[in-house]
């Protein structure tokens, strides 16, 4: 049927369009195609859709803005190690569209647009038309992340919350250790907040969040240091030893005892006691048949299917059932010199935050970790100002295939560059050249490395070229770091799941009044639904974007184009075609 109609003349087809119109029907696709096929540049558009549709039937999908192709569930470096570069694809593609911007005011005369079509082409020919004054020369082996064509958006395409979301059991912990020591706070699109690090989202007014010194904002994950860890400790142990002695069904087992002893994981051995709860609750197995605990909890879980969900133990107390417990701080060093075990500190959160402020928690990369991300964290330039923020609005972009193909480029490219100063200075050693890297990148002593005069000098301008390619690449959110202690209070609103009793009424205790409830499997009420509807804590619009926004053609472009100029069309485009 499509193609009858395509063969229409424009007249009939105009007709045959309005009665489909009429009776509800979309007639982008028809008129998208009768276009094409009645423009003067029908045969490049034509190969440019073959070239698409080789790549999809081979289960292929661009990436790096067509200039290479991956297979579609490909991620990381195995999407790296299978890419295929595909030049006819990406050319063609590049001239269509160009193709397609030129021949716009026509095909609007024509009535092959629609108003709001013809609007949108009218801004890609002027940009067609500024072409010329921007065909600059950029380093080969750009970062692919360049290649996403994104106009500056407005603030209502693109409005910026800040939020820390954070779980009810975090929530239960920050009141009781009296705050949240440097928390990662995210500033996300109010159209694509973090549901990620906890269910409650608690949000802060922009002007809060004005960068300082004292309040570092970068321009992606910045890596952080985390908030240290807690153990978990009975207040009275020979209190709970007794409560356990006493208990009829465990008293018998020679091992009921073994989780007293001081440094074991409470939280592994807390699941166990719940996990022989539930096996006593429903009956799976009698714990007066087993002389060990242990073995009587790995018999629960066999006869239960081989595991058990946390929901399923969620409604038992476990071992605070036998006594009250409390939040303990372990000792950096757990020996004095003479080999005695130092005793633990009471948790509080100003502990917690003398301990990361003397790791320099608040510094980029500082988490620790290895990676990608890490080498980008550590080449971060700090926001200066809100309107600097606010300027790059543009950056911010939702997570899916877009974004994991940019998270795949820029992990090529780190990877390639560590493996060439690796090769080179460090014997092949990509660990130990990474290292080093990201050491010097941080200001840190590198003496541990000896490395040579010519292997610092290798490093450095290897992070230069890395630090220029990272400049403008797109990311999820941007994090600020306080250095200090936030209270529950100094947030100014909270977004909680429905039902969260104890959540509610621990905000309302800390004097947040503005609290909303959401529901993830209600379309219209979930999380993201609910941010996207609160207006009072969207940033004000600023001035024209930078970075990635500065302008519209991009290096790839830009040697795409120049590499079309200096050979004949035809060879171009034939050369690497399947």
């Amino acid at each position: 049927m499509a193609d009858d109609i395509l063969s229409l003349n424009r007249s009939d087809f105009s007709a045959t369009l309005r009665e489909l119109a009429d009776q509800g029907m979309d007639t982008t696709f028809l008129r998208q195609k009768y276009r094409e096929q009645n423009s003067p540049f029908a045969g490049l558009l034509d190969y440019a859709s073959r070239q698409q549709d080789r790549i999809t039937e081979a289960g292929r999908r661009p990436i790096m803005g067509g200039l290479l192709s991956k297979p579609v569930d490909a991620v990381g470096m195995e999407a790296i190690t299978q890419a295929e570069f595909e030049p006819a694809a990406f050319i063609s593609g590049l001239l269509s569209g160009g193709a397609q911007a030129i021949d716009a005011p026509a095909a609007a005369m024509r009535g092959d647009l629609t108003r709001e079509e013809a609007e949108q082409a009218a801004i890609d020919t002027a940009g067609m038309a500024m072409l010329g004054g921007s065909l600059a020369a950029s380093p080969s082996g750009a970062l692919g992340a360049n290649t996403f064509r994104r106009r500056a958006p407005t603030l209502e395409e693109a409005p910026m919350i800040v939020q820390h979301n954070i779980s009810p059991e975090g929530l239960a912990i920050s009141e009781q250790i009296g705050g949240i020591p440097m928390p990662s706070i995210g500033i996300a699109g109010a159209k694509a907040p973090l549901e990620g690090f906890g269910d409650i989202t608690l949000m802060l007014k922009p002007e809060k969040i004005e960068p300082r010194r004292d309040l570092p904002v970068y321009p992606a994950d910045a890596y952080t240091g985390r908030q240290p860890r807690a153990d978990i400790e009975f207040s009275d142990k020979s209190f709970v030893e007794g409560a356990i002695a006493a208990d009829p069904n465990f008293s018998h087992m020679r091992d009921s005892d073994y989780w007293m002893q001081s440094y074991n994981n409470f939280a592994d051995n807390d699941r166990m006691m719940r996990t022989a709860q539930f096996g006593i609750d429903n009956k799976i197995a009698n714990p007066k048949d087993y002389e060990s605990f242990s073995d009587y909890v790995r018999d629960v879980q066999r006869k239960s299917g081989g595991f058990i969900y946390e929901d399923q133990l969620a409604p038992y107390a476990g071992l605070r059932e036998y006594g009250d417990t409390t939040l303990m701080l372990s000792p950096e060093d757990p020996f004095t010199p003479s080999g005695n075990r130092r005793a633990s500190k009471p948790y509080t959160a100003a502990e917690a935050f003398k301990r990361m402020d003397k790791s320099k928690a608040f510094q980029a990369g500082s988490e620790g970790h290895s990676g990608p991300g890490l080498m980008r964290a550590v080449l971060l330039d700090k926001f200066k100002s809100l309107d600097d923020i606010k300027a790059n609005r543009g950056l911010l972009m939702a997570p899916g295939n877009e974004m994991s193909d940019v998270k795949d480029a820029w992990g090529s490219v780190v990877y390639d560059t560590i493996e060439d100063v690796a090769g080179k200075h460090f014997g092949g050693s990509h660990n130990r050249a990474e290292e080093y890297m990201t050491d010097l990148a941080m200001g840190r002593n590198v003496s541990w490395a000896d490395a040579t005069p010519e292997a610092r000098d290798a490093a450095t301008k290897a992070l230069a070229s890395l630090k220029k390619e990272a400049q403008g690449m797109p990311t999820e959110y941007f994090e600020a770091k306080p250095r200090s202690v936030a209270q529950i209070g100094d947030f100014d609103a909270a977004v909680v799941p429905e039902g969260s009793v104890d959540a509610l009424e621990a905000l309302r205790r800390a004097g947040i009044q503005n609290i909303k409830t959401y529901n993830p499997d209600i379309p219209g009420r979930t999380r993201a639904d609910v941010i996207g509807g609160m207006d009072d804590f969207f940033f004000a619009n600023a001035s024209a974007p930078a970075g990635l926004l500065a302008g519209e053609i991009f290096p790839e472009e830009r040697q795409a184009i120049e590499a079309y100029l200096a050979k004949q069309p035809q060879g171009l485009l034939s050369q690497g075609a399947r």
